[in-house]
C-alpha cells in the first residue's frame, strides 16, 4: 500500500468511526474514540501532505534541481 493509498484508507475508516460516535457510551469510551478520530484524522491528513510534498520535490528535482525547501518556499512566497 502506497502512501496516499494509505492516507485514504486511514480518513473512510475515521469517517466510519465519527458516524459510529452518536451511539451510546459512557463519558470515557467517547473521549476514547473520540481521541482515537482525531489521532486518524490528523495521520491521514499528514500522510498525504506528505505524499503531496514528495510529489513537490520530484517535480522540482526533475525540471530546475531546486531543492524541497527551495521549492515550497517559491510556492508560499507572496508573489510580487
Amino acid at each position: 500500500m502506497n502512501l496516499i493509498e494509505n492516507g485514504k484508507d486511514l480518513l473512510k475508516k475515521t469517517i466510519k468511526k465519527l458516524d459510529n460516535l452518536h451511539k451510546g457510551f459512557d463519558s470515557l469510551e467517547y473521549e476514547c474514540r473520540l481521541k482515537d478520530i482525531i489521532i486518524n484524522l490528523h495521520h491521514s491528513i499528514e500522510t498525504m501532505f506528505i505524499t503531496g510534498l514528495l510529489s513537490i520535490n520530484m517535480w522540482v528535482n526533475l525540471c530546475s534541481g531546486l531543492s524541497a525547501l527551495q521549492a515550497v518556499r517559491l510556492l508560499i512566497s507572496p508573489s510580487t
